[in-house]
């Protein structure tokens, strides 16, 4: 989650202040639901998502309680988890909590009701739904949807939450959505798959609203192979469909909310040499949304992008700063590993699990796994437990995937990051090889756990006592 600030929220209702914690939830298809959980100056929180490229803003807690079939109480505990002296945290909480109690909301199925009834209409699902099954749906397909269930997702946005919470006391920094270190890759796989799912899915309406029509005017009771293979025949073209986005780069989806732009996502190769048309495929841009923003903000070279982008490579004129081109050694992550072993790896080397107790006065930094809430590791032991696995990672032991990046946010006495150990294995992160002068290893690091390490350029920029230190590698 991106702590920002834009003032521009203010006006998406009453109370809105400009604080607000933002995440993009990716599937494995890399579609995605960008979530934003905003603060209300009377303390309170509220999560907009989309459906369908409309926005909708509902009170986090009505979600929270519709995920978990808990008590109050223990949504509660689970929220000030390692803010028992935070008061002003835990009155917001509170109040909260009596807002959801003043709708009639006591019981995950009241929650689930709740939900359903009011998005009954929006969701279009067939008539035999219950407002539970509906509001079922809404979670599913809004709300987190990288994770899969109500637990894992309540987990998520409680550190959303606290995240946000801190943000407004000016405990965390603001983070920016412009620096490489919040970024990922759209991939070309990634995008051909976003825009045959969304014909699919234009498919399968035509052919719904088919059948309708044919039950409707003939009065067919019985849908038999000819009836079917004729509104088939009726139905769209998905293959000129996905050739006229190949061919024209204009995309207009219906369920894909996270695309920020509708053309131009298709360019020709210029054949002029060689290297320029090799360029084409080493090329990143931001996009054309950005192109038309009178700042300058999006186009500037950030320190975090050393090593992964090229700061030399960018045309003049209008896309100067926006399409940039990956450095030598950069690669993007193409193939997703098994990680199944992983959680059973963490705990060996000291993770508490999500779901133990864990003591109220002890300090501790979350484990987040791929965008899952793991476990806790005591502050004590925080840094050992990331030695270890960067160890294990470079050497290649234990089948800790070489791509694995292990991010570790230290707790600062000034306002910094939200502190916490980040461990990603998903796909479209750009990684860069180094020297791991502790292993004497060649090992993979990604754009965020970049910043909290220590690399050297050259043998004699190398801090002696440092130690975490690497060595870039040059080619």
């Amino acid at each position: 989650p991106i702590a920002m600030q834009r003032n521009s929220w203010k006006k998406r209702g009453d109370l809105f202040t400009e604080y607000g914690v933002a995440v993009r939830s990716v599937r494995k298809d890399q579609s995605g639901v960008n979530l934003v959980m905003h603060y209300l100056s009377d303390g309170t929180v509220k999560l907009m998502f989309t459906y369908k490229r409309e926005m909708y803003i509902v009170p986090v807690m009505i979600i929270l309680k519709a995920l978990v079939n808990e008590v109050d109480y223990y949504i509660y505990k689970q929220l000030i988890k390692g803010k028992e002296k935070d008061r002003f945290f835990q009155g917001c909480i509170k109040t909260m909590l009596r807002k959801m109690v003043s709708e009639g909301i006591y019981f995950q199925e009241q929650a689930l009701n709740y939900l359903g009834e009011k998005f009954a209409v929006k969701l279009n699902l067939p008539s035999w739904y219950s407002p539970a099954e509906i509001a079922k749906f809404l979670l599913d397909q809004c709300i987190c949807v990288h994770l899969e269930t109500g637990e894992e997702k309540f987990n998520f946005l409680v550190l959303m939450i606290q995240k946000l919470f801190a943000v407004v006391k000016n405990e965390c920094a603001l983070e920016s959505a412009d620096n490489l270190m919040s970024q990922e890759i759209l991939t070309p796989g990634s995008l051909y798959l976003i825009v045959l799912k969304e014909r699919l899915y234009s498919w399968l309406t035509s052919v719904r609203v088919n059948i309708e029509k044919k039950l409707k005017s003939a009065k067919i009771s019985v849908l038999t192979l000819a009836v079917m293979r004729d509104c088939f025949a009726r139905s769209m073209d998905i293959t000129r469909s996905v050739e006229n986005v190949l061919a024209t780069g204009n995309f207009v989806p219906r369920y894909e909310s996270s695309l920020q732009q509708n053309t131009g996502l298709v360019i020709v190769a210029d054949k002029l040499n060689f290297w320029r048309y090799l360029s084409h495929f080493r090329a990143v841009h931001r996009g054309a949304f950005f192109a038309q923003m009178r700042t300058t903000t999006v186009r500037k070279l950030l320190p975090e992008a050393w090593g992964f982008l090229c700061p030399v490579h960018t045309p003049d004129g209008t896309p100067c700063g926006l399409l940039n081109h990956m450095a030598l050694t950069c690669e993007v992550v193409s193939s997703e590993p098994s990680k199944d072993h992983l959680y059973n790896l963490f705990c060996k080397y000291g993770m508490i699990p999500s779901d133990d107790p864990i003591s109220v006065h002890s300090e501790f930094y979350t484990v987040m796994f791929d965008g899952k809430l793991v476990g806790r590791v005591l502050e004590k032991m925080a840094h050992n437990f990331v030695m270890k696995l960067r160890s294990l990672k470079s050497l290649g032991e234990q089948k800790v995937p070489n791509h694995m990046e292990i991010c570790f946010i230290p707790r600062t006495k000034h306002a910094s990051q939200f502190p916490g150990i980040f461990i990603f294995t998903t796909l479209a992160r750009m990684m860069r090889p180094v020297k791991n002068l502790i292993t004497n290893a060649t090992e993979l690091i990604g754009t965020m756990e970049q910043v909290y390490l220590h690399v050297a350029l050259k043998p004699e920029d190398v801090v002696p006592g440092v130690s975490e230190s690497f060595l870039a590698v040059l080619n």
